[in-house]
Formats: C-alpha cells, sequence, structure tokens
C-alpha cells in the first residue's frame, strides 16, 4: 500500500515537471542571438574612443603648437664680412704699399696711412652709425695698463645712413703720421720713466635694421716713436644682426588647451581602467564560471519582460538557483541590463520568477 502510494507520488512529480517543461517551453522569450554580456563588454570598450580621442586631439594640438612656437621664436641671422685695409705712403717716393701684420717700415719714411674699414653689406635696407677716433697713448713699459697719457680726436663722429650703394661699404681716414708722432716726441721728452707710445684708430659701426642691430668694432694699431714701425689690424672677421621673432601667445594658450585635454583625458582613462579593471577582476570571473560551468542550462536573452507578471523571489547565492533548476528541470534565463551592467540569472515557474543578481559578494560561486 505505502509501495503504491509512494509511486503514485512519484508520478505526479514526473507530471507536473514535464507539464512545467512544455509551458516553459513555449512561453515568448526573445532569446539573443549575440550574448548580451559581450554586448556589455563591447558597450565598455566603446567608453574608451573619449579619452583615446581626446588623447590624439591633444598631441595633435601640442605638436602644432610647438611647431609654430619654434617656427617664430627662431634667431634670425644676417652676415656681414668685415675687412680692413691699410695703404702706407713713404716720404719722397710715390710708392704705397698694402700693409700685412707682418709688415715693418721704418718710421722716417712714413708719411701718411690710408685706412679703409670694410662692412660688406647687402641689403639696402640698412642702416649705419659710424665714428672713427683716433687716441695717442703713452703707457709704462713695464704695465700697458698704467697709462701715462692719452688724448684723443674725432676723425668720424657719428656718421648715418643707410647701405644704399657699395660705397657705404668702406669708410676711409688718412693719418698723417708725422703729425702724431712729433706729439709723442715732444711729450716723451718730459718723461723720465721708460714708456711705449701708440696711435690706436679705432671704428665703431651700429647696423640696424628693425629691430636687429649689431655693433662692430674695428682697430688699427700703429706704433709711434719707434725707429720700426709694425702696423697691427683687430676685427673679426663676420659680424651678425640677430633678431629674435616675437612669440605668438595665440599659440601658447593653444599648447596649454592641449596639454590640458591631454591631462583629462589621461585622467579619464586612468579611472575607465580602474573601474574596468576592478569590474572584470570579480564579476567578470564570476559571470565566465558561470557560462563555463552551466553553459547548458543557461538560455541568454533580450529582455526581461516575462517577470512582469509574475511574484520574483530574489535569492542570495547562485547554488540555490542551480539547486532549484535540478529540482525543476527548467532553463536558467540570463538577461544583461546594457544600461547599468547588472547581470541577472532567472528561473521561471507558472506562478514564481527566481531571481539572482550576479554580485561580488556571493562566496559560494
Amino acid at each position: 500500500m505505502t509501495n503504491d502510494l509512494n509511486g503514485m507520488v512519484e508520478d505526479l512529480k514526473k507530471e507536473i515537471s514535464d507539464n512545467l517543461t512544455r509551458r516553459i517551453s513555449f512561453m515568448p522569450f526573445n532569446v539573443s542571438s549575440e550574448n548580451n554580456h559581450e554586448k556589455k563588454v563591447r558597450k565598455d570598450k566603446k567608453k574608451f574612443i573619449i579619452p583615446v580621442l581626446g588623447f590624439v586631439i591633444s598631441i595633435f594640438i601640442i605638436i602644432l603648437s610647438c611647431l609654430n612656437i619654434i617656427k617664430n621664436n627662431k634667431v634670425i641671422e644676417d652676415k656681414i664680412t668685415n675687412d680692413i685695409r691699410v695703404n702706407v705712403s713713404l716720404n719722397d717716393t710715390d710708392f704705397t704699399s698694402n700693409n700685412e701684420n707682418t709688415d715693418s717700415y721704418l718710421a722716417t719714411l712714413i708719411n701718411k696711412v690710408n685706412i679703409d674699414f670694410i662692412n660688406n653689406v647687402d641689403d639696402s635696407s640698412y642702416s649705419f652709425d659710424k665714428s672713427v677716433v683716433a687716441t695717442i697713448l703713452i703707457t709704462d713699459a713695464n704695465d700697458d695698463n698704467n697709462i701715462i697719457f692719452k688724448k684723443s680726436e674725432n676723425l668720424v663722429n657719428n656718421y648715418k645712413g643707410i647701405y644704399n650703394d657699395k660705397s657705404k661699404n668702406k669708410t676711409n681716414v688718412i693719418i698723417d703720421y708725422s703729425k702724431y708722432n712729433s706729439i709723442i716726441n715732444k711729450y716723451k721728452k718730459k718723461i723720465d720713466i721708460v714708456n711705449n707710445s701708440r696711435l690706436e684708430v679705432l671704428y665703431t659701426n651700429k647696423v640696424s635694421k628693425d629691430n636687429k642691430n649689431v655693433v662692430i668694432t674695428q682697430k688699427v694699431i700703429i706704433p709711434l716713436s719707434k725707429d720700426m714701425v709694425n702696423i697691427k689690424k683687430e676685427y673679426n672677421n663676420v659680424s651678425y644682426l640677430k633678431e629674435n621673432l616675437k612669440i605668438n601667445y595665440n599659440y601658447i594658450y593653444i599648447l596649454i588647451l592641449g596639454i590640458l585635454i591631454f591631462i583629462s583625458s589621461f585622467i579619464y582613462l586612468i579611472i575607465l581602467i580602474n573601474k574596468t579593471k576592478d569590474n572584470l577582476s570579480v564579476l567578470e570571473k564570476k559571470y565566465n564560471k558561470i557560462m563555463k560551468d552551466y553553459n547548458s542550462i543557461i538560455i541568454e536573452v533580450e529582455d526581461d519582460s516575462f517577470k512582469e507578471k509574475l511574484a520574483v523571489i530574489t535569492v542570495k547565492y547562485f547554488v540555490d538557483l542551480i539547486d532549484a533548476q535540478q529540482e525543476l528541470h527548467v532553463p536558467i534565463l540570463c538577461y544583461t541590463d546594457l544600461k547599468t551592467g547588472i547581470t541577472c540569472f532567472y528561473l521561471v515557474t507558472d506562478k514564481y520568477v527566481y531571481k539572482y543578481i550576479l554580485n561580488k559578494s556571493d562566496e559560494r560561486l
């Protein structure tokens, strides 16, 4: 009698289970052709487009701004070649010699010293301001910095103009050697100490254009009160006019904007990475484990409208849902809300819906 009763109960359970299974099988679920979780992952990846695009734009802005700043901050140099030509005319002869640094002359034969200070400027828009000063110096023979006598004379005083023809490249002065030599000889008679004397002819030219300028100095040194005269020249072969182009501050502002976009994109990217990493480290692993272990009994659906008219019972652990599934033999439905990113698993009966929300705290999973 008892055995017959147990058999009837088991047959009833089987019939109920089969009826539920048939009922569930024909419910209008929208089965997803694509894993909703994969859609969520793809949607999360799309979030990275914003910071990546920010990086690309900011780098483009930074490079463009830097190139323009460098371009407009270049130092423009115009070269000027310099030279000094010295011609010495001798007494009682028509002989004229082009003097070099190593040439020497008998002082008694020197009549005039013809000096050309040359600055080769090709641009006619450049202006000049020239001066030539001849200075007689007597110094202590043991200390050249100890000046005993000094007298200056302006040979060319503030000669200004523009280089509108080649003749302006040269400035000529003629030194009457005997005149300066006689001045020294008279003065030296009054000096008891051993001394040196010389005539320094200093040429100064301020060449300018707009906000570019350079001061060119050239010097010729002629010994005085000597038996042999060795004329020396001191100058730089080349001078440069330098101009710093003005910085366009608009590019500075654009550069700052590019840097701010870069920093903002970087911070946003770090936040996204940390958020995604955090989710992947827990929820993603749990989800992957569920799908791997129970793939045969889980169906992905595109919506969860099936639970609207049924009572929802939320279970704490996923294993509780598995226990119910094994008892009822119906599929578990999986739905991922793309807006919130929340994944839920459902077990549907004729009156109830058992719901499990994927969470980090499920230690039994």
